[in-house]
């Protein structure tokens, strides 16, 4: 839409995680195509959530992946993880506290997931409301942060 101004924030990186007791009697999850044969949580959100892509070097690899359970909600997910129901793909920003704690073990770190750009998209307006401007400056300075920027590559 031509009246609408996109602007990224960031570019965030997912991980692939599960707890230490899920994976005690997971068979061993050292590829891709692995992930297949175990259960996995979706996010009933985002349309492709069940086709999971990664990418190592030039080749990339898709996983029709499957669970009983799914969510639209990534807080719900990442406490579904820690509980011991699958195999999750989350923000890596969301679960990197859990990952410090051991909470949850990340799985297949020689493969890339495909990146997402989180942006701010806005209505393009000369006279952009007082309140509409401070948060967006607000938004665009907090992802400026260095620190902050990292936590989502």
């Amino acid at each position: 839409d031509g009246s609408l101004v996109s602007r990224t924030l960031a570019v965030g990186a997912d991980a692939i995680v599960a707890s230490p007791a899920f994976l005690r009697d997971a068979p061993p999850l050292r590829v891709p195509g692995d992930l297949a044969g175990v259960e996995c949580l979706c996010n009933s959100h985002l349309g492709d959530d069940t086709e999971w892509a990664f990418s190592r070097g030039a080749e990339t690899v898709s996983v029709a992946v499957a669970g009983h359970f799914s969510a639209n909600h990534f807080g719900t997910l990442r406490e579904a993880a820690i509980a011991g129901a699958g195999v999750a793909r989350l923000p890596a920003a969301l679960v990197a506290e859990a990952i410090e704690r051991g909470a949850l073990v990340r799985l297949l770190e020689a493969y890339e997931t495909i990146p997402t750009p989180l942006c701010l998209v806005y209505p393009q307006r000369r006279h952009m409301p007082y309140r509409n401007r401070v948060f967006r400056d607000f938004v665009v300075d907090w992802f400026a942060d260095p620190v902050r920027a990292k936590r989502f590559a």
